[in-house]
């Protein structure tokens, strides 16, 4: 149940049972917001014990926003990363410019105007992917916040601290820098 990468060997955490994940609702409560390093704390180890079934609602939710816009989901992906690319090689032509190896200054102010004005007419469908993106996000974090940990909760933090197994949000969280000092 694990896979190697380059000299890290990952275990992947096991899918958590429904009544573990959500059904139990005395497992919950709102965070302590004035202290932060708790809360800190609190969603990095969630993130941790229940990152497949994050992963695997993640995608769920990301597929039920595809399959009820598909669409408008696809072009808005196709917009925001084709623009993305495009800003970016438009920032390194804008750079070359003054060493006049590029394209000349009116073409860059056309492509610039072409975007923009792609971007405005494809709004509502970019709107749309950024919400079947943030969606999954915002429903991880918030289930991370709110849910109490229990004891093979901190059990199977306690192996991933000591480093006696490795998961992939755990090699994630700790480049990050989120997993110092928990």
């Amino acid at each position: 149940r694990g896979f190697a990468m380059g000299e890290q060997k990952f275990a992947v955490p096991p899918f958590r049972s429904f009544s573990d994940f959500l059904a139990d609702t005395s497992c919950y409560s709102w965070p302590a917001v004035s202290d932060p390093k708790r809360l800190r704390s609190r969603i990095v180890k969630n993130l941790l014990y229940y990152q497949t079934n994050y992963i695997v609602g993640a995608v769920l939710l990301l597929c039920l926003c595809w399959i009820k816009f598909p669409l408008s989901v696809s072009v808005g992906c196709l917009v925001f990363f084709g623009s993305l690319i495009i800003i970016g090689y438009l920032g390194s032509q804008a750079q070359q410019h003054s060493r006049r190896n590029t394209l000349p200054g009116w073409a860059l102010l056309a492509i610039t105007i072409a975007l923009i004005l792609v971007i405005f007419y494809y709004l509502g469908s970019i709107l749309l992917f950024v919400f079947a993106i943030g969606l999954p996000s915002l429903s991880v974090l918030a289930h991370a916040s709110v849910r109490k940990r229990n004891l093979k909760n901190k059990m199977a933090n306690k192996a991933e601290t000591w480093g006696f197994k490795a998961t992939p949000a755990g090699v994630l969280l700790s480049s990050l820098g989120l997993t110092d000092n928990l």
